[in-house]
Protein backbone atom coordinates (compact mmCIF):
# COMPACT_ATOMS: atom_id res chain seq x y z
CA UNK A 1 0.00 0.00 0.00
CA UNK A 2 1.32 3.57 -0.56
CA UNK A 3 1.00 6.27 1.54
CA UNK A 4 0.00 9.75 0.00
CA UNK A 5 2.89 12.78 0.25
CA UNK A 6 2.38 15.39 2.64
CA UNK A 7 1.35 17.68 -0.61
CA UNK A 8 -1.25 15.01 -1.44
CA UNK A 9 -2.76 15.56 2.00
CA UNK A 10 -2.53 19.36 1.61
CA UNK A 11 -3.88 19.16 -1.99
CA UNK A 12 -7.01 17.27 -0.28
CA UNK A 13 -7.50 18.85 2.56
CA UNK A 14 -7.48 22.48 0.51
CA UNK A 15 -9.99 20.95 -2.05
CA UNK A 16 -12.32 19.87 0.70
CA UNK A 17 -11.91 23.84 1.77
CA UNK A 18 -10.65 22.83 5.22
CA UNK A 19 -8.15 24.97 7.21
CA UNK A 20 -5.37 23.17 9.15
CA UNK A 21 -7.52 24.48 12.29
CA UNK A 22 -10.19 22.93 11.29
CA UNK A 23 -9.19 19.18 9.67
CA UNK A 24 -7.49 19.45 13.58
CA UNK A 25 -10.48 20.13 15.44
CA UNK A 26 -11.90 17.44 12.78
CA UNK A 27 -9.51 14.51 13.48
CA UNK A 28 -9.10 15.71 17.66
CA UNK A 29 -4.96 16.81 16.84
CA UNK A 30 -3.70 19.68 17.12
CA UNK A 31 -2.87 22.02 14.08
CA UNK A 32 0.35 21.76 15.10
CA UNK A 33 0.24 18.48 13.80
CA UNK A 34 -1.38 19.02 10.79
CA UNK A 35 1.31 21.76 9.66
CA UNK A 36 3.88 19.22 10.64
CA UNK A 37 2.33 16.69 9.01
CA UNK A 38 2.13 18.77 5.48
CA UNK A 39 5.81 19.92 5.97
CA UNK A 40 7.02 16.75 5.76
CA UNK A 41 8.15 16.76 9.83
CA UNK A 42 6.13 13.38 10.06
Amino acid sequence: MELPTPQDLRERRTGLDLTQSELAERADVSQPLIARIEGGDV
